[in-house]
């Protein structure tokens, strides 16, 4: 299996954490439920109530002083799209469901300052493109295999450097299309020649993240590199003539990431924490791109930029162990295709490169009702703009909101 070496890590994350004469185990188990139900407009439509759903249990284990073992078991279901989907595949999609089974081992907790993280999971994400399809049948259903190593230096408590590797194969299973039954790919254009086949969206990457958080006078701040390399095995690189060729596509992703905390107290009752994130990344493909029904050979397609900027802020009110929280934060996204040429509403392609901003506004509350369980309430808003007319079945140019209620509890 492509996928193989994950195991090795997860073989190795256990024989690392069971050690000789380790015989006594503490339990320390973390549950989190959440149950919500909401409404969903989209451009004026009003979408009828439905629901999201989620659980985690991690029951972590202690080996000793300075060895942890976390294993992670989540699930989710998504019934109301959620506004920062829409910014990339999942706004296709009527319901989404995710399950997740990690495991984790923490070398060196127990006060030292070098860590050693080995981790192992295993990921699968369903899809509904409409209501009445069955679940396991959706063609861009996919499972993902991982394993990594995390290393961290902590120089000053909670501050630290850290060095991370992964390896990861993702699979989509049902995916089959002939460029004769020509459907839409991920982002709602016809699908292009090179992604008509078998197994050509299954890739394997690696990736590597150097991350260093610091103190910042009263703040904190936090910053992340990030490398990755993405091979399609089965994608072959289209030419000029729209043949396919023998050489794979690969795909390197460079992303950067700051972030800044400060957390203030008015009294012993109120507190607030503000927050400020940037991010930019940018994607470099040996794939090109060709329109079969426009016999249009579009050279770097697959060539992305992408910038990010947000602004959060959280009020905590009352007891500190059960404190009600409200959050409010906004978010812009710039993406730029500089070599993917737009198109008007009938499909011809204009000059310059494809362009999308999406801002996106939220607020939250979590009020507490009981030792455990929070009334939950949430509200999205939206909008995206771009020079890119033409869609089928999805829209580059968009209002939407949603808002969603109910209850979490946490153990």
């Amino acid at each position: 299996m492509k996928g193989g070496v994950v195991w090795l890590w997860g073989a190795w994350a256990a024989w690392a954490a069971c050690p000789a004469g380790a015989a006594a185990a503490t339990v320390a188990p973390v549950c989190s439920f959440e149950l919500l139900g909401g409404q969903y407009f989209f451009s004026g439509q009003r979408a009828g109530l439905s629901g999201n759903a989620s659980a985690l249990v991690a029951p972590a284990v202690a080996l000793g002083d300075s060895v942890r073992l976390i294993p992670v078991f989540s699930s989710r279901y998504q019934g109301t799209k959620q506004v920062v989907d829409l910014v990339g595949a999942g706004s296709l999609f009527q319901e989404q469901m995710e399950h997740r089974a990690s495991l984790r081992a923490v070398l060196g907790a127990g006060g030292g300052s070098w860590r050693f993280k080995p981790n192992v999971s295993y990921q699968y994400h369903l899809l509904k493109e409409t209501k009445d399809e069955a679940w396991a049948r959706g063609l861009f259903d996919s499972w993902r295999v991982s394993g990594g190593l995390e290393v961290e230096y902590v120089y000053r408590r909670p501050y630290s450097v850290r060095v991370a590797v992964d390896d990861f194969y993702t699979a989509f299973p049902n995916y089959t299309s002939l460029e004769s039954q020509v459907g839409l790919d991920l982002q709602g254009q016809p699908l292009a020649r090179e992604l008509a086949g078998r197994r050509v969206l299954n890739s394997h990457s690696q990736s590597a993240l150097l991350g260093a958080s610091a103190p910042l006078g009263s703040a904190s701040g936090e910053a992340q590199l990030a490398l990755q390399r993405t091979r399609f095995t089965d994608q072959r690189l289209v030419d000029r003539a729209g043949a396919l060729g023998f050489d794979a596509r690969e795909d390197y992703l460079t992303s950067l990431s700051l972030s800044l905390r400060r957390p203030a107290v008015v009294s012993p009752s109120v507190r607030l924490v503000a927050a400020v994130d940037l991010a930019g990344a940018y994607n470099a493909s040996n794939q090109s791109s060709y329109d079969a029904r426009r016999a249009r050979y579009l050279d770097g397609y697959y060539d992305y930029g992408e910038l990010r900027a947000g602004l959060g802020g959280q009020l905590l009110l009352g007891d500190s162990r059960r404190p009600a929280v409200c959050s409010l934060g906004g978010a812009w996204t710039a993406r730029s295709y500089p070599r993917r040429h737009p198109q008007d509403e009938a499909g011809e392609y204009g000059a310059g490169g494809t362009r999308q901003r999406t801002w996106v506004l939220s607020s939250s509350v979590r009020y507490p009702l009981a030792e455990r369980l929070r009334l939950v309430f949430d509200l999205h808003y939206g909008r995206a703009g771009s020079n890119q007319r033409y869609a089928q079945g999805y829209s580059y140019r968009y209002a939407v909101a949603n808002y969603l209620f109910g209850v979490s509890y946490d153990y």
